[in-house]
């Protein structure tokens, strides 16, 4: 009977000691949580964009200054009154005052609830001035000639919302009447020579040209070739300004616009013409919708895609050239390893620790490569034998 024992004793410690090594030299069974997870297929295109824009000249000397009548970015109709352009140098006194009478009588013309729109703090301007005067000097240090004429235009619509906030109690004070005479009477006395600056067209009112505005239209988007785009690429810091005109202002159609790329042919083969994507911008918070115009013959390996998208962006509207990440797909839902992926009964699924059990649960591909799988995601447990968000899946 002693035997016996201790053959049992034995055997038992043999046992204990097997299970000991196997669990030691054996890989534990891995899992994941299953959580939602968003892929997407992107390209990255350098482009530039296109208008239907309208730019305002004058013909008096490039040496005088423009006082808007309307706000940066502002709608405008058809032969509204955009500014004035007063020809020839001004002394900054005298270049205050008419900012100041010209404020009034916008002032006076408008409702209280655009006033109101309209109030900015006094602390805010003087830093936008401040930005601005900055922008100046790191542009003339790059000898970045156009970029210089765009920011002093803008410097001199801060100028003058600044001098709306400086007016005189007297002047506000006057009737409209009186104040255009006052206007009158310094210009005459000074010896200004001025012009009215109307809207040729509706849209939005803006300082900011660039010189491309004739060249990049709608119709130059749909046809450009490999070759345009490689000259506006050269071309991008040159002034292209009529030296004949000054060109004070232009009135933007924005209720669409275009942006043509760059594209290789491994890139140009995965869009078509009609199809829509999401345009992704470094001056954009949100994707923008957008659908594929045109794609242009090919040169070489190259070939040039435009996009257009009626979305409204300020950025897009002041800026030519820019980088685009352009968002083909997206696919949100559960992510698991394709290790993990099984065929039960002609199903596809995956196994997942439940409780003290394993069960097979099933799923529905929505995006694969070779290292991972996106999976539908159900809404709710009920009833359901499909993958749920937080499963531990099995994943070897």
């Amino acid at each position: 009977m002693k035997k016996i024992i201790s053959k049992i004793a034995v055997a038992a410690v043999i046992v204990f000691v097997i299970y000991n090594l196997i669990s030691f030299y054996t890989e534990p069974e891995k899992t994941i949580v299953a959580e939602i997870q968003t892929v997407e297929i992107t390209y990255n295109f350098d482009g530039v964009v296109s208008r239907s824009e309208r730019v305002v000249s004058t013909s008096m000397s490039g040496s005088g200054w423009f006082e808007p009548a309307v706000s940066e970015n502002e709608m405008v109709k058809n032969g509204k009154m955009v500014g004035i352009y007063y020809d020839g140098e001004i002394d900054a006194e005298t270049k205050m005052k008419l900012n100041e009478i010209n404020a009034a009588i916008e002032d006076l013309s408008m409702s209280s609830d655009e006033l109101n729109m309209l109030e900015v703090g006094d602390d805010r301007i003087d830093q936008d001035i401040a930005e601005k005067k900055d922008e100046i000097l790191v542009a003339a240090y790059s000898r970045d000639i156009s970029s210089v004429r765009i920011l002093k235009k803008e410097l001199d619509v801060l100028l003058g919302k600044k001098a709306r906030l400086l007016s005189e109690d007297d002047t506000e004070a006057k009737t409209p009447e009186e104040l255009i005479a006052e206007k009158s009477s310094i210009e005459k006395s000074k010896n200004i020579i001025k012009e009215e600056i109307f809207a040729p067209c509706h849209g939005l009112f803006t300082t900011h040209i660039d010189g491309f505005e004739t060249t990049l239209n709608s119709d130059f988007a749909i046809t450009m070739t490999v070759d345009d785009f490689e000259t506006l690429r050269k071309n991008r810091e040159e002034d292209t300004e009529n030296n004949d005109t000054v060109n004070i202002c232009k009135i933007v159609d924005n209720s669409r616009w275009w942006i043509s790329m760059l594209a290789t042919e491994n890139e140009v083969k995965n869009f078509k013409i009609g199809e829509k994507v999401k345009v992704r911008i470094s001056g954009e918070s949100d994707d923008i919708d957008a659908s594929v115009q045109y794609i242009s013959p090919s040169k070489g390996n190259e070939y040039i895609i435009t996009l257009s998208s009626d979305f409204g962006s300020e950025y897009v509207m002041k800026n030519r050239f820019m980088n685009v990440t352009v968002v083909k797909e997206s696919y949100t839902g559960l992510e698991i390893p394709i290790s993990a992926i099984r065929v039960k009964n002609g199903k596809t699924g995956v196994y997942v620790k439940a409780d003290s059990t394993t069960k097979f649960r099933e799923t529905e591909i929505v995006y694969k490569d070779d290292k991972i799988a996106i999976v539908k995601l159900e809404t709710t447990a009920i009833g359901s034998n499909s993958l749920l968000l937080y499963d531990e899946v099995y994943v070897n």
